[in-house]
Order: structure tokens, then C-alpha cells, then sequence
């Protein structure tokens, strides 16, 4: 073997050596080096850019207030009534099958979180309960259980539907369609003589009565699909009731259990939501039809019919489509609709006014 043929050995075996050798073990440790080194900054970045700080629950985030194990020892099953229950603990946040079943509903916190990726974000971490009553025929405690976090509204009351009741299984959507608005605000003509008024009965003439508290669905495109249930938390003819109770007293006028000048009575012809989508947006829509009589308790006998009719929508730019509180809004607006069509009814002013005058 020649000197040139052994300096062209060498060559390749220094070009073997770079390659699967020393040198390159030293390049992959490199390598690996700066890979460790980004995933730990990356690590680091996580924990610096977001975090959970567990604390002691404390304040209320939703809700009229938390009821606690200590609140609820007075409930005895068979003896404690709804009344007991109402007065304790006062209007619960859903009511279903005629009054069986009282739900509570609310929200504390449990910690808080931060995030400073995208923006950043940081807040309270809530955690949700339930308190749930169901009552007999009589309107006695039959059972009671408080959820914590792990239950959800749906999960609960399809565990608590009675045997000889519809099981309801799709996810739902709970308002509360409450005014906000002292229709006063908008009124030409207020009473200047009060009267003194009863309530009487208000029934429920919709196309679907036996719905209770549910008055309509979040649809898509096809009618058949029904994404979710959208349900009141009392009963559409309570809430009527209530807010024509609430708009006659904040016109001036008292609310009186006997030898009462007049007697209102009232028929809710339509109290409900549905949807429309369109290219663009998928809005909500919520109607009200409601008549009211109004006749003289004493005496002639006098009275009228009036009706008052509204209709709003809340158009929801979103793929996820209308919200809870687009539902509650159309709805609130058709409430509120109705109190300024009271105010401002000559006709109604004109039957009022003369039996004072």
C-alpha cells in the first residue's frame, strides 16, 4: 500500500470519526442541551403566566344569599311545610311541577386565578351549590339535598323528576325576566287618587299550557333541533301577576285583601321565547300577550278589558347564539313594555279616576 493510498485511508476514516464519533456525540449533546433548556423556560413561563390561589369560600357571586348546613337543620320531613320554607329562605330561583319542587341556586368563592398570556386575565375561581326541596300533595317536605360543584341544574332535576312526571332531557336555559324599570318613568298621566284594589285570579290560556315555567326553546336553522330548554324560575302567571301587583302600587294605588274599590283579574295569552337565524346574526325573540280585567268590587259593577300586547328581540352576532340573559332581556323588555302601556292607558285612567272623583 502506497503513502497516498494510506493518507486517503485517514481521510475516510476522520470523515467516520466527525460523523458517528466523538464530534458528533458532543453536536446531540448540544442538541439536547438547548431543547431541555427551552422546555424548562417554557415550564417557567406557564407557571409565572398563570396560577390558582385557593382561599376560604367567602362572598356571594350569584344568588340572594348561601344557605348552609346549619340553616337547613329545622327542615323535618313530613312536618315542615312550603311556607316554612318560602318564609326562611324566600323565593327560590326555580320552581317545577306545580310547586313539588323548590331549587336555590348560588354562587361563592373558592380562590382566584390569573393568566397573562393573550391579553391576561385574572379573577375569582367560583364554586356553585344547589338546595333542593320537594313537597307532597299537601305541600309537605318529603325530601332535601345541597349539591356542591359536581352537580349541575340538569343532572339534579332529572334525579329529582317525579315517576309521573316527564323527564327533561336536554340542557336549559333558567331567567329570572325581573323589571328593572319604574314604568312611572315613562307615564304622562299618573293617578292622582289612589284606589284601593284586589288581586283576583290570573289564568293561563297559551297554546301549551301544561309547559309551567317552560315558554320556549334556543332553536337553529331547523325547528326539530332544540339546542336547549328555556325555562322562567316561577311561573309566567306569577310573574304577570306580580308585576301588575307591583306597577298598580307603584302608580299610587293600595293593595288591599278585602273592601277593595276594584278587582283585578288577568289572562296570559302569551308568554314565551323562540329564536331566528339568519346569515348574520341568531337572535332571540320573546312575546307577551296579556288581559286584564278591571271591574268595580261594589256598586254598578263597571268594567273594562284591556290587553296589552309586546314583542322584543336581541340579536346575538355569535356562533354560539342567544345567551341566558338575552332570553332574560326580551322578556324583562316585554314586562317592562307592558307596565308603560298601564300607565298610560286613558281608558284604564278614565274607569280608576271616576270611581275616586
Amino acid at each position: 500500500m502506497n503513502e497516498e493510498s494510506l493518507l486517503d485511508d485517514h481521510i475516510v476514516l476522520t470523515y467516520h470519526e466527525t460523523l458517528f464519533g466523538e464530534p458528533k456525540c458532543q453536536l446531540w449533546r448540544c442538541l439536547i442541551r438547548c431543547c431541555l433548556s427551552f422546555l424548562a423556560c417554557i415550564f417557567l413561563i406557564g407557571l409565572v403566566s398563570c396560577g390558582l390561589f385557593p382561599t376560604p369560600e367567602h362572598d356571594l357571586l350569584k344568588g340572594r344569599g348561601k344557605i348552609e348546613e346549619s340553616d337547613i337543620a329545622f327542615l323535618t320531613a313530613g312536618k315542615t311545610t312550603r311556607e316554612d320554607v318560602l318564609l326562611r329562605f324566600g323565593e327560590p330561583d326555580l320552581v317545577l311541577y306545580d310547586q313539588r319542587i323548590l331549587i336555590y341556586r348560588w354562587s361563592v368563592i373558592q380562590g382566584y386565578g390569573f393568566i397573562l398570556l393573550y391579553g391576561g386575565y385574572s379573577g375569582p375561581i367560583s364554586r356553585d351549590y344547589l338546595f333542593m326541596l320537594e313537597f307532597d300533595g299537601e305541600g309537605r317536605l318529603k325530601r332535601f339535598e345541597r349539591y356542591g360543584n359536581y352537580a349541575t341544574v340538569e343532572e339534579a332535576i332529572d334525579k329529582w323528576t317525579p315517576p309521573d312526571s316527564e323527564k327533561l332531557t336536554r340542557n336549559i336555559i333558567l331567567i329570572r325576566p325581573i323589571p328593572t324599570t319604574n314604568a312611572n318613568t315613562f307615564t304622562f298621566n299618573t293617578v292622582s287618587s289612589p284606589i284601593r284594589f284586589r288581586v283576583g285570579e290570573f289564568c293561563d290560556s297559551r297554546t301549551t299550557p301544561h309547559r309551567g315555567n317552560l315558554i320556549g326553546y334556543k332553536k337553529g336553522h331547523s325547528d326539530w333541533y332544540i339546542y336547549a330548554d328555556v325555562r322562567t324560575n316561577r311561573h309566567p302567571i306569577d310573574i304577570v301577576r306580580a308585576v301588575v301587583t307591583q306597577q298598580l302600587q307603584d302608580m299610587g294605588h293600595q293593595l288591599v285583601d278585602k273592601d277593595a274599590d276594584f278587582v283585578v283579574i288577568g289572562e296570559v295569552a302569551e308568554f314565551g321565547v323562540t329564536t331566528s337565524m339568519n346569515f348574520l346574526t341568531w337572535d332571540a325573540i320573546g312575546s307577551l300577550d296579556v288581559i286584564l280585567e278591571v271591574h268595580l268590587e261594589k256598586g254598578t259593577g263597571e268594567k273594562i278589558i284591556r290587553r296589552y300586547k309586546a314583542k322584543h328581540v336581541s340579536k346575538k352576532v355569535c356562533c354560539l347564539g342567544p345567551l341566558g340573559v338575552n332570553f332574560e332581556q326580551v322578556m324583562r323588555e316585554c314586562l317592562e313594555d307592558m307596565q308603560r302601556q298601564i300607565v298610560s292607558d286613558a281608558e284604564l285612567a278614565r274607569l280608576l279616576t271616576g270611581k275616586t272623583q
